[in-house]
């Protein structure tokens, strides 16, 4: 810890602050009328500055301190929400909104949550630090199945998800719900059902069985629809999709509520578009964090309009609201939506545009264009309408939209593994200059959480054995031994030293991993170089990291948990 002088520290970087604070509040004492002078509520918080540091120098952690003086207001916090400022730091945007409406942005998380001890990239939040009130489809299918790692669900390989239309409504049980993607086809069938209900004939006794009788001529069939489209603007009756949706995902719950995403680390996104110029807008659960640049071509919208949260039924009754089918949906404060596949029917274009995550997009430009994957079904004839439920029911076309043994397929299914790998500099002197190029040191790590409550580390690790496969860090071999594991790993977390030379900090590096003889693929942040991963390490930061990570010595580094995902679990 450096121990600059406290007061030295305050006159040069927060004095002014505080003083231009004044200058736009009126400041006085609680229950008092006298009014406080800028000079003096500079002093007043120099002091107190000045006090606390004397604190830290005992041996306390910033964060403990922090802990009690937050634990203070207690009554005051009851009263306060923002979905702009996390009061947790009061510098950032929160990400992750508990029931009490407290939302923490990802650094304090990190910093006052627990790390698990089964999973290093698991963070543990048990109560509010603020209030304390304790918070204790068949492709995704075909690739979940391929992947073949038990308790391993499918969207746990993927950091980023953005749905529109029907896809939506996956992104939301998927990751929102949590569901597996038996449950997700089991739940949509009835969904569907639900959703395209036709509207009722009057109950007039003799009309109505004449217009029943009249509907099995097609000719006649074919004009009531198009009357009921003039007449009602829609196909079908909104309160049908209304009510399924709110059966799928609750009446009240937000897209911003905690979920199985933040458990799992996985980013959600949602497309609509608005109704008045047809713009692309996008829902997320991470509250838009990030910068954005003022180029894009889409509008993120918020989540809390009008002092609450909007509901997650609303959201997707917007992203589903098809023109023809459905009508579109108003959200107070915000407008009025439809379905985002009339302006974003790949929403893969606007994930990429989020700033947040462009260090995930920019570790994949080093020397490398990446690999990209799109599948579409194929139909023996022409595509049916959007409200067919006969796929349901019918085993020969679920026959022709089968996914198994795509070449592309595989390829992905590789790619997943393979990512399921990161690597990381050693903390600790991570290279060294010599005879004019860098020795490296480093490891290579899994995502998958040891453990007795899973068997996906260790059914993973077997697999690899039994075909003998092997990293490839810049071309030369590395054995993975994968047949040792877990006796070569005590605390059951995999765990591989490799040592590399580089001629500078800028060399683009691959770490592969070859399940085949023939086709190796990259884990996850690969390529890569030093320098890169010097930055996204914050090994560089000689006064220490916002989340308070501290600097190991070499045989602490066997201890350091990845800074990959991290995920919230309360």
């Amino acid at each position: 810890m450096h121990l600059f002088n406290p007061r030295d520290v305050f006159q040069m970087f927060y004095k002014d602050v505080c003083h231009n604070l004044c200058g736009t509040a009126v400041l006085a004492h609680e229950g008092s009328t006298d009014f406080v002078l800028p000079s003096q509520f500079s002093k007043m918080i120099e002091a107190q500055m000045a006090c606390m540091f004397q604190q830290l120098t005992t041996g306390q952690s910033s964060a403990s301190l922090h802990r009690q003086l937050v634990a203070a207001f207690t009554e005051d916090w009851n009263r306060l929400r923002s979905d702009s400022t996390c009061y947790h730091c009061l510098r950032r945007r929160p990400q992750f909104f508990p029931e009490c409406g407290h939302g923490q942005c990802m650094n304090c998380v990190k910093v006052f949550g627990v790390v698990s001890a089964a999973d290093p990239w698991l963070v543990e939040v048990d109560e509010c630090m603020l209030c304390g009130r304790n918070i204790g489809m068949q492709l995704r299918k075909q690739l979940e199945d391929d992947i073949s790692l038990p308790g391993h669900p499918v969207q746990q390989n993927f950091d980023v998800v953005f749905g529109t239309s029907s896809g939506a409504i996956s992104a939301g049980a998927l990751c929102i719900n949590g569901w597996t993607v038996d449950e997700c086809i089991g739940r949509f069938e009835s969904f569907s059902q639900h959703a395209f209900t036709p509207r009722r004939v009057p109950s007039i006794p003799i009309i109505s069985s004449f217009v029943r009788l009249m509907m099995q001529v097609p000719v006649f069939a074919t004009v009531v629809r198009a009357a009921a489209v003039l007449l009602f603007d829609s196909r079908y009756p909104s309160h049908h999709i209304e009510q399924a949706l709110r059966d799928m995902f609750g009446s009240d719950r937000s897209i911003a509520d905690y979920s199985a995403a933040d458990e799992m680390g996985v980013m959600v996104g949602m497309t609509v578009a608005t109704v008045q110029d047809a713009s692309a807008c996008i829902f997320t659960n991470y509250n838009g964090a990030g910068q954005r640049g003022g180029d894009r071509d889409y509008e993120l919208l918020k989540t809390n309009v009008n002092g609450g949260q909007v509901a997650l039924w609303e959201i997707l009754r917007c992203a589903t609201a098809a023109p023809y089918y459905f009508t579109p949906w108003s959200i107070d404060g915000l407008g009025t939506f439809q379905d985002g596949g009339l302006v974003a029917n790949n929403p893969s274009a606007i994930a990429l545009q989020e700033n947040a995550w462009q260090r995930v997009v920019a570790q994949k430009n080093v020397d490398r264009s990446g690999e990209f994957f799109r599948f579409d079904v194929e139909f023996d004839g022409p595509e049916p309408p959007l409200d067919s439920l006969s796929s349901f029911d019918d085993p020969e076309r679920d026959d022709e939209c089968t996914f198994e043994g795509l070449p592309a397929l595989r390829r992905l299914v590789l790619c997943a593994r393979a990512e399921l790998f990161l690597f990381e500099l050693r903390a600790s002197q991570p290279y060294v200059f010599s005879d004019g190029g860098y020795e490296c040191c480093g490891h290579i790590r899994c995502r998958l959480a040891a453990g007795s409550e899973t068997e996906s580390l260790k059914e993973f690790m077997r697999q690899l054995a039994r075909s003998r496969a092997c990293f490839r860090v810049g071309g030369h071999e590395v054995g993975g031994d994968f047949a040792s594991y877990p006796t070569a790993c005590p605390d059951g977390l995999f765990l591989l030293e490799v040592r590399f030379r580089v001629a500078s900090l800028q060399e683009s590096l691959s770490v592969c991993l070859w399940e085949t003889p023939s086709e190796g693929r990259s884990i996850s942040g690969s390529p890569f170089t030093v320098r890169q991963l010097v930055r996204s390490q914050k090994l560089d930061q000689c006064f220490g990291t916002s989340d308070h990570r501290k600097k190991r010595s070499r045989d602490d580094d066997n201890e350091d948990a990845s800074r990959k995902r991290p995920r919230l679990k309360r």
